[in-house]
């Protein structure tokens, strides 16, 4: 979303170490952090990366393609969208009913 810090969780088969990430079309966003939330070893040789994307309020909405730099080259992209509009939910509250 617009003006926020989104965490997309990726689940990617194999041992593979990844050094970092890339957003294209990059304007307006931001891959400010990639970490190995669960190691291969642990989940049967598929390993857990949390991936960081700072969204500018401003970024143009639409598509972009997200790919993971590995020591051999990037994997093949990935396609997000970057909505257009989101509702804003407010003033959640629990029903005694």
């Amino acid at each position: 979303m617009r003006g926020q810090t989104n965490v997309l969780h990726l689940a990617i088969p194999g041992r593979a170490v990844f050094q970092g990430a890339e957003v294209s079309p990059a304007a307006g966003v931001i891959v400010s952090a990639v970490t190995n939330a669960k190691k291969p070893e642990l989940s049967q040789n598929v390993a857990w990366w949390d991936v960081t994307i700072d969204v500018a309020r401003d970024a143009v909405p639409g598509n972009r393609s997200l790919v993971l730099l590995m020591p051999t080259g990037p994997t093949a992209p990935e396609t997000y969208a970057i909505p257009h509009h989101v509702p804003l939910i407010t003033q959640l509250s629990e029903s005694t009913a």
